[in-house]
């Protein structure tokens, strides 16, 4: 999406001799809107086609009845390129049991880029399933554990959902098979006692 949408509300105080500009890094600032007056709320629209991906600053200048100056920045990247991931742990087709790390190297690509701001982490049974979600990484590893005690003992395929600071995101997949010896017991338990059943019966 190459269309920026700014609003800005001050209600209930009212605005008086506004005026928006947007700064790009690569060039001077544009002017958005001008002679906002009366209003307690402004939203406008700037298309960014046209530009690469860089830092912008949202700068808005406006004063209050008293004639006060109450002047607001905001900064964001535009910032187009997906982020990249990749599976560390466990290996593609595994057998886990207990609590299983899981872990994925994340990073965000592109000349400029808005940085990685989380990886959630989902087993996917009729649909995905949160595990947690990982926002402070340790040399762009991010981990988590996963109690797979959780699910029943069967073949899963773990996603891992990269997202960077525009919101982009990519997903990657691995598969493992849950093997736990106390649902085997408790499983293997259920089939005797049917079999009991079906023999007195």
């Amino acid at each position: 999406n190459n269309v920026l949408a700014i609003t800005i509300d001050s209600s209930p105080a009212v605005m008086y001799f506004g005026k928006l500009f947007l700064k790009p890094t690569s060039s001077e600032s544009i002017l958005v809107a001008e002679n906002l007056t009366g209003i307690d709320i402004v939203s406008e629209m700037v298309d960014l086609n046209g530009f690469v991906d860089q830092e912008f600053v949202i700068d808005f200048h406006v004063k209050d009845r008293n004639n006060d100056v109450c002047d607001a920045q905001q900064s964001f990247f535009l910032d187009r390129v997906l982020p990249g991931g990749q599976w560390t742990a466990p290996a593609q087709n595994a057998v886990v049991d207990g609590n299983v790390l899981l872990q994925v190297s994340a990073s965000d690509l592109g000349e400029v880029n808005s940085g990685v701001s989380r990886v959630e982490f989902y087993y996917k049974k009729n649909g995905l399933n949160l595990i947690g979600t990982v926002e402070q990484p340790t040399q762009e590893i991010y981990s988590l554990e996963w109690d797979s005690s959780s699910v029943v003992n069967e073949r899963y395929e773990l996603v891992a959902k990269v997202f960077d600071n525009a919101d982009n995101f990519v997903q990657k997949s691995i598969f493992v098979f849950v093997q736990n010896t106390a649902l085997l017991s408790a499983q293997a338990l259920v089939e005797i006692e049917r079999a009991e059943q079906k023999r007195v019966a």
